[in-house]
């Protein structure tokens, strides 16, 4: 099993299946988004607006996987307005076509 902050191993597990790869649902401010994002651990990467530090730092975040060609599906698992942010925010990016909830 993985913690959700192993950065080799998301590496790692992403060089093995043919499945994306995707993370980041409890990473904290986009600092912690910059490791994983510029060394290829995630297909998809899913910051939580809640978590992540608002609505800066996720348009932040999303930026940064938009330049890496990273595909954005925020996590929204969290309150209805967290959840309502999430679907506002990703509207305004191309590499967004879900939310988790």
């Amino acid at each position: 099993m993985m913690q959700p902050d192993d950065l080799e191993g998301f590496k790692t597990l992403r060089k093995s299946p043919p499945v994306p790869i995707s993370g980041g649902e409890v990473l904290t401010r986009r600092q912690s988004f910059i490791p994983f994002i510029s060394q290829g651990a995630f297909d998809i990467i899913q910051p939580d607006v809640v978590k992540c530090g608002g609505i800066s730092e996720w348009r932040r975040i999303a930026n940064m996987a938009e330049d890496h060609g990273i595909q954005l599906i925020p996590h929204g698992w969290n309150t209805a307005i967290g959840l309502a942010t999430d679907l506002q925010l990703s509207s305004a990016f191309h590499r967004t076509n879900f939310v988790e909830f």
